[in-house]
Order: C-alpha cells, then sequence, then structure tokens
C-alpha cells in the first residue's frame, strides 16, 4: 500500500509529542483487505501491527485511515519498540493515539 499523504503529517505530530524522530520513508505499509482485524499472536482482534524485522506497518481495512490507530503504530515505529511504555503511550501522545 502506498501511504496516504496525510500519514506523514500525522507521522510529524508523533515526532513532535513524543519528542523522538523516526525515517518515514524507511517504513513499508501494508492493509489486510476487508478486515476490520486480524490475529496477531494470541489477540485475535488486532487493527494494527508495526514490525520491527521488517520495520512495516500492517492495518486492518476498516482502520487504515483512522488517526488513533495510525499514530498508534508509527509510535511503535519511531521508538523501534513494540512495548507500550506509558511515558509515550500515555503521558506524551496518549491524548492522540489509540490504547
Amino acid at each position: 500500500m502506498h501511504a496516504p499523504a496525510i500519514f506523514e503529517t500525522w507521522w510529524q505530530e508523533v515526532e513532535q509529542c513524543s519528542g523522538q524522530a523516526g525515517d518515514f520513508a524507511a517504513v513499508s505499509w501494508y492493509y489486510v483487505p476487508g478486515a476490520g482485524s486480524f490475529v496477531v499472536g494470541t489477540d485475535p482482534e488486532a487493527v494494527g501491527l508495526w514490525q520491527s524485522s521488517t520495520n512495516s506497518i500492517t492495518l486492518a481495512q476498516a482502520f487504515r485511515e483512522y488517526a488513533p490507530v495510525v499514530r498508534h503504530e508509527e509510535l511503535h515505529a519511531i521508538l523501534k519498540r513494540g512495548d507500550h511504555p506509558p511515558e509515550y503511550f500515555q503521558d506524551k501522545c496518549g491524548s492522540i493515539v489509540a490504547h
């Protein structure tokens, strides 16, 4: 999937709230056609996933342009972490990312 232009704007918002910088152009984007969610490990209802091994973000089609979900996955990519440090996901960027 080619990332819509708004994704880069959202990326910049996440960089601003987190105080961290990342390389938007280095991320590959995918979506699961027709899906409202997909299975990731033991989570049967994931709507987004950042994968460190490929530096890619996969979104369920129903959420591929839903800003809080996209920003959530972008924050993972910027931090290069798969966990959810409260400092970033709640304190710094909690008002703009999905929980």
